[in-house]
């Protein structure tokens, strides 16, 4: 499935964000604002749900399935690529979250939380602070998703989409369920109680994974297994202490759907 790439505009932000404002100048920086961000876009995804209850397309609780990635912002290089924020896209009732949007701009906002990535500066090869190359972070990341599997964060991100789906009427009546308060403790109470147990159960697995395959290699393990052991544990250590204000984190995505006329 090609993927489906949002403005020019969104990218060339991306690239200004992530190369002159907030340069990632060492792979734990770029580990933890990976993990921070994936968390952002958890949280952001969940507001769509609490904010598609009452959808008139949607009549009757709708199935949440997990689904792959069918958006990215803009292409990495082999050696720097995109380290994944959404661990996977999300189908509700078989189809993406765009074509419940009836705006451009929704649909740029759906396709930019899903499509997210993070990447090391453009010249990461010549700062002297950047010890591996970017792509450990992929590799890392694919072992903490684990797209197949009921353990990795692909599935601790489904689980938080179903308990969000059962928690509303899903009437197809087109009128909204929730206010924003409403929708800012719909977040955080599906934030907290799913996402947040299941994906640092998915980081430990990973973790366990990696110490097993650096204990069986024997000594120290291969340099590229410990980058990766290390990645994890920053993602790890950024979801159990980094701060999000959710009121904030959602607060420019409500503001955006605020203006949605459902179609």
């Amino acid at each position: 499935m090609k993927r489906i790439l949002p403005p020019t505009t969104v990218q060339a932000n991306s690239h200004q964000l992530r190369n002159v404002l907030c340069r990632l100048e060492t792979p734990e920086r770029q580990a933890r604002v990976s993990s921070h961000l994936r968390n952002v876009a958890v949280c952001e995804a969940l507001a769509l749900i609490g904010f598609l209850d009452g959808h008139p397309r949607i009549k009757g609780r709708p199935a949440v399935v997990r689904g792959p990635a069918a958006f990215q912002q803009q292409g990495g290089t082999h050696d720097n690529p995109f380290c994944h924020v959404a661990p996977a896209n999300m189908l509700l009732d078989g189809a993406n979250l765009t074509t419940y949007f009836g705006t451009p701009q929704n649909q740029a906002l759906v396709a930019r939380i899903f499509g997210m990535g993070v990447n090391a500066p453009d010249n990461w090869a010549e700062l002297n602070t950047f010890a591996e190359v970017p792509a450990q972070q992929n590799r890392a990341d694919n072992i903490s998703e684990r797209y197949t599997s009921s353990f990795g964060l692909v599935a601790a991100f489904e689980a938080a989409a179903v308990s969000a789906a059962r928690d509303g009427a899903w009437d197809g009546s087109a009128k909204r369920r929730r206010d924003r308060g409403a929708l800012v403790d719909f977040v955080r109470r599906h934030y907290e109680g799913t996402w947040k147990g299941a994906a640092l159960a998915a980081y430990d697995h990973a973790q366990q994974y990696l110490q097993a395959r650096i204990i069986a290699a024997g000594g120290p393990g291969p340099q590229r297994l410990q980058q990766r052991l290390a990645i994890v544990a920053a993602q790890r250590d950024q979801l159990l202490g980094g701060a999000l204000d959710i009121p904030g984190v959602i607060g420019l995505t409500l503001s955006a759907l605020e203006q949605e006329r459902w179609r």
